[in-house]
């Protein structure tokens, strides 16, 4: 059971010494991405909580300059913060299921089914940042060595996906979180969002680049799919896995929608891009909650009837999560098959 007192004991054993005693467990390993020696505590889960609504791997990894005390510290925050960002997310899925967008059956499937796909990983480096020998205000950059590399976010250069590659040349995707460089960590940010990709929205390899920035490859001028470039095609899906993570978690941007987009034409031009390649697949419904929302100036209960047309388009992206290589426009078209069977089933509310 989670608890925020730092006296607090389970089987006799209080919190903040059962940490210290688990840190001395930890072993050495080489980061794939630098070459950089650190210390690893594979699997600590149990120690955070152990909810469904986790992801099924957490890794906590830390350079050896770094304080076992620190590291033991950092634990048990992690131990408080999460319990609090699965009691925020509760209302929020609750509110789907209210509006009868999900059975609840539905959403707890969705919210579970993909807590394997890609383990998380959380660094604690010494100065902060992911010592991918990247600047923080820098573009995202792939650093690679042979047996792996990262490829930063483009927006937040602390986070990144990294790929390993095990003795048969197998690879395999991880979701790294570090702190900004010289600060502390941003609970919502650093641990609340990334926790909720590694649960329930995996991000694939592609769409961490600067081709998913929207001051660069905005769809709002795009008109038909024939216009997409591949970048404009990664930023499709950056959206589709980044609206799941704001809308149940009630997070919102800097921006007039609140949305991961620039504006509300570009929202608006998603959803018409994505109704025009998967056509009976909702995108429609979500098209009109945005023109709506956008009438109003603020969502309402919109706000949910958009996410819940993505969230059905999310178990689709996990195929994804090994590739580099953004897919062409024939994915939407093999993607519309499942899509269209699924919203079959959907009794819409009216």
């Amino acid at each position: 059971m989670f608890t925020g007192d730092h006296g607090s004991q389970e089987n006799g054993i209080s919190w903040p010494t059962r940490f210290e005693q688990t840190i001395a467990q930890a072993r050495y390993a080489t980061l794939p991405w630098n070459g950089r020696e650190v210390l690893v505590l594979d699997e600590v889960s149990r120690l955070l909580g152990d909810s469904v609504y986790l992801p099924s791997s957490i890794s906590l990894i830390w350079d050896r300059q770094c304080a076992s005390e620190a590291v033991a510290e950092l634990l048990f925050d992690l131990r408080i913060q999460l319990a609090a960002e699965l009691a925020r997310r509760a209302g929020y899925r609750q509110r789907f299921v209210e509006l009868g967008l999900f059975d609840a059956w539905e959403l707890e499937r969705f919210l579970t089914e993909r807590r394997r796909a890609q383990p998380w990983v959380i660094y604690f480096s010494e100065h902060g940042g992911l010592g991918d020998g990247d600047s923080e205000d820098r573009g995202s950059t792939t650093t690679v060595l042979p047996a792996g590399g990262i490829v930063p976010c483009a927006s937040m250069r602390n986070h990144g996906v990294a790929w390993f590659r095990d003795s048969e040349g197998t690879r395999t995707t991880r979701l790294i979180t570090a702190r900004k460089p010289g600060r502390e960590w941003d609970w919502d940010s650093d641990i609340g969002h990334e926790s909720a990709h590694a649960a329930f929205s995996p991000i694939p390899l592609f769409v961490q680049g600067d081709h998913t920035l929207g001051e660069r490859f905005s769809l709002e001028p795009i008109r038909s799919p024939d216009e997409l470039s591949p970048c404009h095609i990664a930023r499709i899906l950056y959206l589709f896995v980044e609206i799941p993570v704001l809308v149940l978690r009630g997070e919102r941007r800097d921006n007039d929608s609140g949305m991961p987009t620039d504006s509300w034409a570009e929202l608006i031009q998603l959803f018409r891009l994505s109704h025009q390649l998967m056509p009976e697949s909702g995108f429609d419904r979500a098209l009109a909650a945005v023109i709506r929302a956008q009438g109003r100036g603020f969502w309402g209960n919109d706000l949910f009837d958009m996410a819940a047309v993505v969230m059905r388009v999310t178990p689709l992206i996990e195929e994804l999560l090994e590739t580099e290589s953004i897919p062409t426009l024939s994915w939407f078209e093999r993607s519309s098959s499942y899509t269209k069977r699924a919203c079959r089933s959907v009794r819409w509310p009216t």
